[in-house]
């Protein structure tokens, strides 16, 4: 058990999220939290967000076939905020043609 809790502190302090070592152990991010917080290590619970001069990159990366997942790993966010992103890019495009008229 202690060796385990080396390696989360070791993968917290090189700034893996709670979520992506849940991946490497095979579980969610809420048992990973739990443990770190026993040691008392509170993890940054923030969302993280990226410059909105990257959301037309995971727009893009979207389009082109990846995963929210696969995203939402590469950015170091989380996959519900990669939908959010997508989800208002669809509304900006939605509106822009209903201003313009524009039907498909």
């Amino acid at each position: 058990m202690k060796k385990t809790i080396k390696i989360l502190l070791i993968c917290t302090k090189n700034g893996m999220s709670a979520a992506q070592i849940g991946k490497i152990y095979g579980c969610s991010r809420q048992p990973v939290t739990r443990v770190l917080k026993e040691c008392g290590i509170e993890l940054d619970t923030h969302l993280r967000k990226i410059p909105k001069s990257d959301h037309k990159k995971v727009i893009d990366l979207y389009n082109s076939g990846k995963t929210q997942q696969e995203i939402a790993d590469k950015y170091n966010i989380s996959r519900s905020y990669v939908s959010r992103i997508e989800t208002k890019s669809l509304l900006k495009l939605r509106k822009y043609m209903l201003t313009n008229k524009i039907q498909l």
